[in-house]
């Protein structure tokens, strides 16, 4: 049942609260094919803030700014995610000693 949502409904004829748990299938409602900042942290359990801050430092894969907003792809984000490497390296300056 990995790839159906649940879906609640109401059975008693009586007029009793009850619920039945029944699959219905992802067909019902598509999937976008990106994530806005809002639902991507929801997606990784983190605040909106934290997005912001590893967007401004280009940190998220498949993150495109599409007119003045960002988008995530999604197919970049899940395949990061399912190989643990969700967040890039963030990009360092290197300082070379020269007293060494």
């Amino acid at each position: 049942m990995s790839e159906e949502l649940l879906k609640c409904e109401n059975v008693r004829p009586e007029g009793r609260a009850g619920c039945i748990v029944s699959p219905v299938s992802n067909s019902a409602q598509p999937e976008k094919p990106v994530y806005s900042p809002r639902e991507l942290a929801q997606r990784c359990g983190v605040s909106l803030k934290a997005i912001t801050n590893w967007t401004q430092s280009r940190r998220i894969p498949g993150q495109v700014k599409i007119g003045h907003a960002w988008r995530y792809d999604r197919q970049a984000v899940e395949r990061a995610m399912r190989s643990g490497n969700f967040l890039m390296p963030s990009p360092r300056k290197v300082c070379s000693n020269s007293n060494a």
